[in-house]
Parts: structure tokens; sequence; C-alpha cells
């Protein structure tokens, strides 16, 4: 029987990183005064997301983390900080 508690606490913890790791995008927007820079590095993270996760080290990228989350793969206290280091970047840059 599917546990939907712990299936939507787990859904809402990978938005949760995934809108962490996020922040990097809007420095980017708030840097480059527009919007096609931050477009073009979601397509750049997708490119690198896949190579880094081929050359199994996706447990260290910023952005493939919440989705090993959400497929209860077991990480360790760096893939848990890495976003959360990612999102004080972004967010101090973007406010600064």
């Amino acid at each position: 029987m599917v546990d939907y508690h712990e299936s939507f606490l787990a859904f809402m913890t990978a938005s949760l990183l995934t809108m962490v790791v996020s922040t990097i995008s809007a420095l980017l927007a708030n840097v480059s005064k527009g919007y096609l820079a931050p477009i073009g590095l979601a397509f750049l993270i997708v490119v690198i997301s896949n190579v880094v996760a081929q050359a199994g080290l996706a447990a260290y990228f910023p952005w493939t983390i919440p989705a090993l989350f959400i497929s209860n793969v077991s990480l360790g206290f760096a893939s848990i900080a890495i976003p959360a280091i990612t999102g004080i970047i972004g967010v101090a840059g973007t406010v600064a």
C-alpha cells in the first residue's frame, strides 16, 4: 500500500530543493539584466546534468540532487549541503 503522506512530503522536499537551486537563475537574470541568459543557463544545466549523471557524480551536482531525492536514493550530508550553499549564494547575490 502506498503511503501518500510520505510521498507528499518527499514531493514537497524535492520541490523545495528545486526552488533553492533555481536562485542561481535569478542571480544571472539580475546580473545580465535580461531573460535570455537564465534560459541559456537552464539549457546548459540540462546538458551538464545528463553528463554528470552518466559519470556517477549526480549526488554532487546541485540540479540533480532533487531528482535523486524523489527517487529514494540515499543522500549524504554533502548532497543536502550543496543545494543549501547554492541557494544561499543565489539569494545573497540577487539581493546584494
